[in-house]
């Protein structure tokens, strides 16, 4: 039996290209997005050899050599896949599922769960224990009500070495476990500094807790560990060599949306660093695609996903009666997140902080938001730092009219360009008007363009005839160079185009360049998938077989909702294939109108399937809808 596809995706996910490549290859040389190198494949004096550590992928410029991290170790080590992957499991501490043993990897997955659920509990009861006294008095401080707390599952990690680790191995899991769930830490070991803006988010308050938990336990008793702890423990516990990650913070357990504990965000009680501090990745958890508290935001009847950036917010929202609340775990908004959002809403509501992070946040997280089709609100709470701040001083009737009042998004980033302008002078006016104009040229709707032309008119003291003629001129500009790169790439192909291996030209030269197109589309925007299902777009359109295969493994990844970055998708090819994938991946794609270029791509790959007297009376109907449809953008 095959080695698990999950188990293979963690295995890349841990396995850093840059930090392998760099056990056989001196980088020294760094040039854009890459570093650069001697190859090791082929002899050469000029390095040329590049590897991307945002893509996680190689290229060699001069043997045409590349893929992810499992096919450098096929080509360096010259060993076949199943030992490549044997080379880099040892090298992250996991061991590989033996054939026909895969049930064994879901069931560690399970194990690690059940582990997790445990330690949460474990949390949980010390807080209504005598140790928890201080935690709970900061909760009562924060003002967090006894059934919030049950409802999130609240705990506390006592200032202990050992007690969370006594209590587990008294359970009967192991240090090992313990380790790879990322609750202990070896002496000399790393862990994993959360903070920053997400769900350690920023600090919290409750009272001490009463009846189940979200973890389904009873508060109340002794802790789990039979011990009172409190202070630190002398420093023999730590010479142990294994002692806890979580100590002295306010606990709270991650559950993804199927009710799993899945890791955990600490707030420090006090002073000290890290002040936040959230589990490594592991097994079951992946910060960048789960949300805190989806698991409770996915039942709301609201309408909407109020999206905050940290867990004290959620909770402090939650309360207050907006039970769809939610926020990113340690990590700016990622696409997965907002993937997973789309499932439960088509509104979102950005809550950000008022300080200059958080509306930077802001306008990070609206296209991302926006290009899943959703429509995006952004809250401007003034005075207030945050959420939390505004409920506790204004209230929730106040923050409920805050949202109903909110700006949308193309509002929210006019006034955030207004807001950098000093429109008293003319270079001012013009700086806005030059920045407003670009933004609206980007809207895909003629009448929202003609709507907040108006308004930029009336903020720059124009008419508003010119401001939409000028953003009429830049959005004909952005569109005739998009048609231009297009028809270059589809009609002007060259042997270069497809690589310099004959045995790798395609019949078609023309469906080939934009079939490549199609694959390049989809990876960098798996959204894209649902463009093509709408066109009926199908492997068998492709002329290329070793395209349409790749395409086969885009639709079943995104199928699954699993990640489709190169490093994932390259993974599973041989080498050769990887390579030349890499190639196909590594020629620029921009995608100003994303659902546009996919589509002038498939209408390329159709029009030439005609020309080649295939006869298909659906087709025919396609190709004249799209010579009928020529305007781009609204106009």
């Amino acid at each position: 039996m095959a080695i698990p596809e999950s188990f293979l995706d963690d295995l890349v996910n841990r396995s850093d290209i840059m930090e392998v490549v760099s056990g056989y290859v001196r980088l020294t040389k760094p040039s854009g997005a890459n570093m650069f190198g001697l190859c090791p494949f082929h002899g050469e004096k000029t390095p040329s050899f590049a590897v991307n550590p945002e893509r996680q992928m190689y290229k060699c410029f001069g043997c045409g050599k590349g893929g992810g991290v499992i096919n450098f170790i096929m080509e360096i080590e010259n060993v076949p896949y199943r030992d490549a992957v044997e080379i880099l499991a040892r090298r992250a501490g996991l061991t590989v599922p033996e054939s026909g043993a895969s049930d064994d990897y879901a069931e560690k997955r399970r194990r690690m769960l059940d582990m997790n659920r445990d330690a949460a509990r474990h949390f949980y009861k010390l807080l209504s224990s005598p140790i928890g006294g201080a935690a709970r008095d900061y909760l009562v401080m924060r003002g967090i009500s006894k059934e919030i707390v049950t409802r999130f599952g609240i705990g506390v990690a006592p200032d202990s070495w050992t007690l969370l680790l006594d209590a587990m191995l008294k359970k009967g899991y192991t240090s090992q476990e313990l380790l790879e769930a990322g609750l202990v830490r070896r002496k000399g070991g790393s862990g994993n500094d959360g903070g920053g803006r997400g769900s350690g988010g920023k600090d919290g308050s409750g009272n001490e807790s009463s009846g189940k938990d979200s973890v389904g336990n009873e508060g109340g008793g002794k802790d789990s560990g039979g011990n009172e702890g409190g202070g630190k423990e002398s420093s023999w516990k730590e010479s142990r060599g294994t002692y806890d990650v979580f100590r002295n913070r306010l606990m709270f357990p991650v559950i993804d949306v199927r009710g799993g504990v899945i890791g955990f965000s600490g707030r420090i009680l006090g002073d000290g660093e890290p002040k936040y501090l959230n589990s490594p990745e592991t097994l079951v958890f992946n910060k960048s695609r789960n949300l805190f508290a989806l698991n409770i935001a996915k039942k709301s009847k609201a309408g909407m996903l109020i999206l905050a950036e940290g867990n004290i917010d959620v909770v402090s929202l939650h309360q207050a009666g907006f039970d769809c609340a939610v926020a990113s775990l340690g990590t700016s908004l990622t696409a997965e997140q907002v993937k997973l959002m789309s499932h439960y809403t088509e509104k979102a509501v950005i809550a950000f902080d008022s300080d200059e992070a958080g509306k930077r946040a802001a306008l990070r997280a609206i296209p991302l938001l926006e290009k899943t089709g959703m429509s995006v609100k952004v809250v401007d709470m003034g005075a207030s730092k945050d959420p939390d701040e505004f409920l506790k001083k204004h209230g929730s009737d106040s923050f409920k009219t805050l949202i109903g009042r909110s700006d949308n998004h193309i509002a929210y980033r006019l006034q955030t360009i207004k807001n950098d302008c000093d429109l008293s002078s003319d270079e001012g006016r013009l700086f806005y008007l030059n920045a407003a104009t670009m933004l609206l040229s980007e809207l895909g709707s003629k009448p929202e363009r003609e709507i907040y032309s108006a308004r930029v008119a009336e903020t720059a003291g124009i008419s508003p005839g010119s401001v939409l003629a000028e953003v009429d001129r830049k959005l004909k500009v952005k569109t005739a160079k998009q048609r231009k790169d297009f028809e270059k790439k589809v009609t002007r192909p060259t042997a270069a185009a497809l690589g310099a291996d004959r045995a790798q030209r395609e019949k078609n030269v023309y469906s080939a360049v934009a079939e490549e197109g199609v694959v390049r589309c989809l990876v960098l925007d798996p959204m894209l998938m649902r463009t093509a299902s709408e066109l009926g777009f199908s492997a068998e359109e492709f002329t290329s077989p070793f395209l349409a295969k790749v395409y086969g493994m885009l639709q079943r990844r995104i199928s699954e909702a699993r990640d489709v970055k190169e490093a994932f998708i390259l993974s599973e090819l041989d080498p050769g294939e990887a390579s030349r994938l890499t190639g196909i991946l590594d020629k620029p794609e921009a995608l100003p109108n994303s659902e546009r270029t996919i589509r002038d791509y498939i209408e390329k790959i159709r029009a030439e399937k005609f020309k080649a007297g295939v006869p298909d009376t659906d087709l025919l109907l396609e190709i004249k809808k799209y010579r009928e449809k020529k305007d781009i953008g609204g106009i």
